[in-house]
């Protein structure tokens, strides 16, 4: 039996994507400000509009909602009024907050109020995450970081495990890795291409290869468990028209993207057709 796909009822979303998975992850992932935040509410509205009985939409919060913003989105879509009750938000403080919310309370809530969720959402994931790397001094960061990202990842699998169980879209919003990351991965490549050169012995194929790594934040597990990468950019054609990436697919070709726009109602789709990056740079930004 083949895995059910949800429409995010974004016309130009859908047909890169030809839907999203539901009972996995999908990562979508960005700078500030590229519409990660109204893509999740898009996605709220869609699940809401389509609700009945015990279905729930739930969201954990780690970066504050303006829930205006979202009941205007939802009135846009055509959302009723009653069906917000069915919105099941929890907002995280830091990242114990989180991870008890995530691995604890969410679950629990799910069994004891007989809830059936159709979609989860968690915007995002590493903020507190990010905020106690800063904190931890230099010569702790390794260890730091390899306990936090165990955590993330115990995480990761309470979702799934909710979202495989109830059939549910689940949506995890992550961060690009800062300029400083990406230096290091660079650096990480040069240091290899030079052992060779040296006829070391090559401990890193991945990097000799020049690979495509994920320029997200929230460690491999977040990438591996993920079956649809999203990567969501600002464009250079105003604030409010935004490219999205298709980077990993379980049955789409990779490396495709279409544009949308940011509304009062969201997300909405683009006239343009979804195409390679390259293709839609040349005909959207360079004019070629």
């Amino acid at each position: 039996m083949g895995v059910r796909k949800v429409l995010t009822g974004v016309k130009s979303l859908d047909e890169l994507t030809g839907g999203l998975p539901t009972g996995v992850s999908n990562l979508v992932y960005g700078s500030p400000a590229t519409g990660k935040t109204s893509l999740s509410m898009t996605l709220v509205a869609e699940a809401l509009r389509n609700s009945k009985d015990k279905d729930v939409v739930i969201v954990v919060l780690t970066e504050r909602w303006d829930m205006d913003r979202l009941r205007a989105v939802c009135v846009k879509s055509g959302v009723k009024h009653d069906a917000l009750n069915r919105l099941k938000a929890y907002e995280a403080n830091s990242f114990g907050e989180q991870h008890k919310i995530i691995t604890e309370v969410v679950p629990r809530d799910v069994e004891k109020n007989d809830w059936v969720p159709t979609l989860i959402i968690v915007d995002s994931l590493v903020p507190h995450y990010h905020a106690q790397l800063l904190n931890t001094p230099i010569q702790h960061l390794a260890s730091k970081a390899r306990e936090f990202q165990g955590k993330l990842s115990l995480e990761i699998n309470n979702l799934v495990k909710i979202a495989s169980g109830y059939e549910s879209l689940l949506i995890i919003n992550s961060w690009r890795r800062s300029s400083a990351g990406r230096s290091f991965q660079e650096k990480w490549r040069k240091d290899v291409v030079g052992d060779l050169k040296d006829n070391n012995v090559l401990i890193d194929p991945e990097a000799g290869f020049g690979s495509r790594e994920f320029d997200v934040i929230g460690g491999q597990h977040l990438v591996y468990m993920s079956k649809t990468v999203l990567r969501m950019v600002s464009t250079s054609l105003g604030e409010d028209i935004k490219a999205i990436i298709l980077e990993k697919s379980l049955s789409r070709p990779t490396m495709l993207c279409c544009l949308v726009k940011i509304s009062e109602a969201g997300i909405e789709t683009h006239e343009s057709k979804p195409a390679p990056v390259g293709e839609v740079i040349r005909k959207e930004i360079i004019n070629d």
